[in-house]
């Protein structure tokens, strides 16, 4: 019996110690994330390069970029975008397709809606699909 409860106690102690670290942010709308947004582009990574914090413990990564298709464009003309290191980044790695829901900060998260370019995904294509409408509106 004792070494059950040990056990259930483990578990729960491991469950609380990875869902704390967490990226924890409120789900978007996609209406949401389009307002919210400066620009939105889809790219390819073309570098990464560490900074070192100003604040905090995770160091923001700054990512350049090369923009394969614009939605909403802004009056900055800058390519590249800063993002965390921590849980709620978009893990950019170099060579691969986003879509960056870049805000005013130019700090872009899961939490703003930028994400991995998922090729053939449905989900993917529906996003891109509604993103072109509101652009030619």
């Amino acid at each position: 019996m004792a070494a059950n409860m040990k056990l259930a106690l483990f578990s729960l102690l491991i469950l609380f110690n990875f869902t704390s670290h967490a990226c924890s942010c409120m789900p978007l709308t996609e209406d949401d994330k389009y307002n919210n947004a400066k620009e939105i582009i889809h790219v390819v990574i073309l570098s990464t390069e560490y900074i070192e914090p100003s604040e905090g413990i995770f160091r923001e990564v700054k990512v350049n970029y090369r923009v394969l298709e614009s939605f909403k464009k802004s009056d900055v003309a800058l390519n590249y975008v800063t993002t965390g290191s921590g849980m709620c980044s978009i893990g950019s790695q170099v060579g691969h397709e986003f879509i960056l829901y870049i805000p005013e900060s130019r700090v872009v998260t899961k939490c703003s809606g930028s994400h991995y370019y998922i090729s053939n995904s449905e989900r993917t294509e529906k996003e891109l699909a509604g993103l072109r409408l509101k652009k030619a509106i």
